[in-house]
């Protein structure tokens, strides 16, 4: 089957540029496994400028002169669908943008990785924000009406998105990186450290992390707190550190900046549980990496991780208004001999985010789109 995945990615080879980046990697490297052939058109560089990486195959679609969420659905589209014409596929897999799907000629498949217009409100100038926002929801409900293949990677985004999908629907999670399950569990000791790993932003709510941490902090005095990613501004990054000194944590929290998968993998391995406060989320990519590792997760109950973390089992829902009872809970599971078990039933949830897993329901769905089954149709 030739197949063509319509994603972000990453412009440098050493460096994951986000989540859906990471996510089209990982599949895109299954199904060549799988024998599939595969390209992946992408945002960046020159336009129809070709690139070899390994096994994959990039076709870079330019940069748009102007912001993004102005073009993606037209300018954009136009030039991804010239692309398309040169490689002719079996089938086309648009991940995260219905807009960029709209009226495509060839069978189609678009997974949602994220509700995009809610994802545009987030960080920047609130006006240019909101205008985003608003543009982007038009464009995305537009295509998400008319797609006939939908694979969405959370039932929280397909329950949001209800109202306006009227093709089949298939909960199919993000790939994990292949290297996570076989990481060996004993690679690096374990310290007394959690680790925040994302965008320092808004959206992330580092803030919301920090001041979690300064909760937890009197219940595990040894603790240390990670914080892995670049930051979505300076200014915000700004507002962390001084949050971090008035808190008297200057000793206990580290900022890290961008780091390469080797080294997160490395932070996240030699630490005892991921802590994120994020404001909006689908299915988080840290919280699948860090089970993977054997890492319990801290995380609020809202949006779709509910979906991937149960209380107790493989980590514990927080909030802004979470109880010093709650807190010394899990300090004590952390620092006592029920990590362990915590530990395993994270690495057992991880399981469903194999790459090989994925791939292969994956290329159910991109059957049904090649022969125009719709069984919301029947």
């Amino acid at each position: 089957m030739k197949i063509v995945l319509v994603s972000p990615f990453s412009v440098e080879a050493n460096q994951i540029a986000g989540g859906v980046a990471a996510v089209s990697q990982y599949l895109a490297e299954a199904l060549i496994e799988l024998g599939h052939d595969v390209s992946i058109i992408a945002p960046g560089k020159s336009f129809a400028q070709r690139e070899t990486r390994g096994s994959l195959q990039i076709i870079w679609g330019g940069i748009p002169k102007l912001p993004g969420f102005l073009v993606y659905a037209n300018q954009q589209r136009k030039q991804i669908f010239s692309l398309l014409d040169d490689i002719r596929p079996d089938v086309v897999h648009f991940e995260g943008s219905f807009g960029w799907s709209i009226h495509c000629s060839y069978p189609y498949v678009v997974t949602i990785h994220g509700i995009a217009e809610k994802d545009a409100a987030f960080g920047g100038n609130f006006l240019k924000c909101f205008i985003a926002s608003k543009v982007i929801k038009i464009s995305e409900n537009k295509g998400r009406k008319i797609a006939k293949q939908v694979i969405s990677i959370s039932p929280y985004a397909t329950e949001l998105l209800k109202e306006y999908l009227k093709g089949d629907i298939h909960h199919i999670d993000n790939p994990i990186d292949y290297a996570l399950f076989a990481y060996p569990s004993s690679a690096t000791k374990r310290q007394d450290k959690l680790v925040c790993a994302g965008v320092v932003g808004e959206r992330k709510n580092t803030l919301g992390v920090i001041n979690s941490f300064a909760k937890l902090k009197p219940f595990y005095p040894a603790a240390k707190l990670t914080v892995c990613g670049v930051a979505s501004n300076e200014n915000y990054l700004q507002e962390c550190r001084k949050l971090t000194s008035d808190l008297g944590l200057n000793d206990a929290v580290v900022f890290t900046g961008n780091l390469s998968r080797e080294k997160l993998y490395k932070e996240l391995s030699s630490a005892t549980a991921l802590i994120m406060m994020s404001k909006q989320e689908t299915a988080p990519m840290a919280i699948a990496e860090a089970m993977a590792l054997g890492l319990p997760c801290i995380a609020p109950s809202e949006f779709g991780i509910p979906y991937m973390i149960e209380e107790k089992v493989n980590g514990w829902f927080i909030s802004e208004t979470t109880a010093d009872e709650k807190w010394q809970e899990i300090a004590t599971s952390l620092q006592g001999e029920n990590w362990q078990r915590l530990s395993e039933s994270a690495q057992k949830s991880a399981l469903r985010f194999h790459p090989q897993h994925v791939a292969k329901a994956t290329v159910t769905v991109y059957d049904l789109a090649i022969k125009g089954q719709c069984l919301s149709e029947k």
